[in-house]
Order: C-alpha cells, then structure tokens, then sequence
C-alpha cells in the first residue's frame, strides 16, 4: 500500500489556517479525497494567540451534532499547538471543518497520509 504526506487541503502550502468562523458550519480545513479507496489519516493540531481560554469545535464530515469530534474543548490562554487529532480516517470528500468562540485566534495546521 503506498503513502503519501500531504498538507490539509484548506492551507496555502502548509501555512496555519485561521479560524475565522464562530458558528457551524466552520472554516474548511480540509476535504478528503473522492471515492472510497484511498483513507486519509489527519493529524490536526491547534493554537490559541489570545489572552482568554478558547473554546473550538472540530466537525469531522459534517456538521451534524454527531459529527462534531469531540463536541467542544477548550484551548487554554495563549497555549502552543497541541495535537486535537492524531491519525483519525477521513475519506470519500467529506469535509473537516471548526469554529471557535472567538474568531480569528485560533490556528490550525497538520498533515495526512493518505493511503491507497
């Protein structure tokens, strides 16, 4: 089976992608690729700049309430990037998205494999 790194779909050549949305659905992050026979393994990490603790929603192929993973956590004042998904499966242009409760603080970045 070959791998394959990738940066999300949703950064400019691996740049930090802001949150900039506050309500679902999010800011896109990624979109998988079509189809069903290649998975994608994400690892998604995030950071707050801000002085207050944020709270951030990841919605992971949807934005249902059961697609949000997990439902809501919080990222402490101004914290380094910490890791929120660590080879989770994605496939079949499903889309991750997330909001923050407050715009534009919040940095994502990661990488996926993507195995076919």
């Amino acid at each position: 089976m070959p791998v394959t790194r990738h940066v999300l779909s949703g950064s400019t050549a691996g740049r930090p992608i802001v949150i900039v949305a506050t309500a679902s659905p999010g800011t896109l992050l990624h979109t998988a690729g079509a189809g069903l026979v290649a998975v994608e393994e994400v690892w998604l990490e995030l950071a707050n700049s801000s002085n207050q603790q944020v709270s951030i929603t990841v919605e992971w192929g949807g934005t249902a309430a059961g697609d949000r993973f997990p439902e809501t956590f919080f990222l402490p004042p101004r914290c380094p990037p910490i890791f929120v998904a660590t080879g989770a499966p994605i496939q079949n242009a499903l889309e991750i998205r997330a909001y923050a409760s407050v715009a534009s603080v919040v940095r994502a970045r990661g990488f996926l494999n993507r195995i076919s």
